[in-house]
């Protein structure tokens, strides 16, 4: 295009259908030096006019800027396999106004699936926010990568550009999922997190989807991973479906999911894996980067759901939130809440309900997690690196209706409640037949006057809130 950039290409009709494979590269433009310079306004275009209509597979759309679309940026439709990469969707050429299109930034429409949205260089990062719906909507299109995107803030990763608009009470998700299934937002490779962030809804909501996989992402800070630019209600919001994971065993698997308006994470869907995440903190686990309200509820109907884990990096970080972990509604059991690492929560660390405490009734009955009983800790003495510690879980000592749960011991961060957060997973025992519990545990991290707390997890995978501290004698040195 003669002259020196930003080129912008103004139609004034709607732009054809594209129905067979294409490229469209903007980075061809010979004064290209980066960042996009060719400029999509569809502000003469009319009303309900999308960007770029593609409903063939294998097109690549790249270094595109696209704005001011009465309807979508760009509208993924019938076919797959097609790449997105390198654009600014919804912002002007410098990435850093808000020029949204009326619609989504992108929307997967109608089994357009094994598309690619973004990748792990910066050359392909999509810079998706400002638009007036959500940021990417995807309807009934499996199998999809969306990775490597800010969505949300603009082209520097730090000031907020949202999706939504407060008119639209429905609008302002960055990553909007609708009964999709097989979607991946971010990856395990280095470079694949997106960054979720400033949206007027929630970061990332999965409606009806099973086997969506969220791992690497940043949602609810800067690009930087250190300062709060959160999303105005929950980080991720999971309803219904089944095979969800959020996170993973691996570093680069882990989600920071921090500073948002509400949940860091409201998940209300069965079989879901939640594991190596930080909530609640910045990307290092050490500064208080809060969510408003909890850092994890598992709410609804949810049920056989898995936070934590017993393998090595399944533990999540949960700090610094009003409430921890949040275990809510009768409905709602079979929830294991294993290895994890809770402080700082103003709160309680783990609750059964919203209330204060539960009692011990002797009973597995109803209630969340089906109100299981909290082990009761009845004596700790250390000596030689060893920690000896007996107890029992439920209202009294010698119940077997808690034979063989999973005791969980955690050095404790005690607070008033006297029900103190645990903060450093130490080890487990298991209860005998009676419900009682008494072995030894590997303690070098502990001292005599430190606390303990532990929870019981039964065979249904019912985890219990923590239970009452305890404090530890020393009874020998620790050679």
């Amino acid at each position: 295009i003669p002259g020196a950039g930003p080129h912008t290409i103004q139609p004034t009709s709607v732009l054809p259908r594209i129905t067979d494979a294409v490229i469209i590269n903007g980075t061809s433009e010979p004064d290209f030096a980066g960042t996009p310079i060719i400029e999509l306004d569809g502000s003469l275009a009319g009303v309900g006019v999308n960007g770029l209509t593609v409903e063939a597979g294998n097109c690549t759309i790249r270094g595109l800027v696209i704005n001011r679309f009465t309807g979508d940026g760009i509208r993924l439709d019938i076919n797959d396999n097609n790449i997105v990469v390198g654009n600014y969707i919804g912002t002007d050429v410098t990435g850093t106004l808000d020029r949204g299109n009326l619609g989504s930034g992108i929307l997967l429409y109608y089994q357009s699936g094994g598309n690619i949205i973004g990748g792990t260089t910066a050359a392909d990062r999509n810079v998706i926010s400002g638009n007036d719906y959500h940021g990417i909507f995807n309807q009934w299109s499996a199998a999809n990568v969306i990775q490597g995107n800010l969505i949300g803030l603009d082209a520097s990763g730090n000031a907020i550009l949202p999706n939504g608009v407060s008119s639209q009470n429905t609008s302002g998700t960055g990553i909007y999922i609708q009964q999709a299934d097989g979607n991946l937002i971010g990856g395990n490779a280095p470079g694949s997190g997106n960054v979720i962030s400033g949206n007027l809804r929630d970061g990332v909501f999965a409606s009806n989807s099973n086997n969506t996989t969220i791992q690497g992402n940043l949602i609810g800070t800067d690009l930087s991973g250190s300062q709060i630019r959160g999303n105005s209600n929950e980080g991720i919001f999971v309803s219904g479906g089944t095979g969800t994971k959020i996170g993973g065993t691996s570093t680069n698997e882990r989600n920071i999911i921090s500073g948002n308006g509400s949940d860091g994470i409201d998940f209300q869907a069965t079989n879901g894996l939640i594991q190596g995440n930080y909530i609640g903190t910045d990307k290092t686990g050490t500064t208080n980067v809060h969510n408003n309200h909890t850092g994890i509820k598992i709410n609804g109907y949810a049920a056989n759901n898995l936070i934590g884990g017993t393998s090595p990096g399944s533990g999540n970080l949960v700090a610094y939130n009003y409430e921890g972990i949040v275990v809510a509604g009768d409905t709602v059991t079979g929830n294991g809440v294993l290895g994890n690492s809770l402080h700082s929560n103003t709160s309680l660390g783990l609750n059964l309900g919203y209330d204060s405490v539960t009692i011990n009734n002797g009973s597995v009955g109803t209630g969340a997690n089906g109100g299981m009983d909290h082990p009761v800790i009845t004596s700790a003495s250390l000596s030689s690196c060893a920690l000896t510690i007996s107890g029992y879980v439920g209202s009294a000592a010698n119940q077997s209706i808690f034979a063989n749960a999973r005791v969980e011991f955690f050095k404790a961060a005690a607070d008033s409640s006297g029900y103190g957060e645990g903060q450093t997973f130490l080890g487990y025992l298991t209860t005998d037949a009676t419900g009682n519990f008494n072995g030894l545990l590997a303690s070098a991290s502990l001292a005599s006057g430190d606390w303990l707390t532990a929870t019981a997890t039964d065979s249904s995978n019912n985890t219990s809130e923590f239970g009452p501290n305890f404090q530890v004698t020393a009874t020998g040195s620790c050679i």
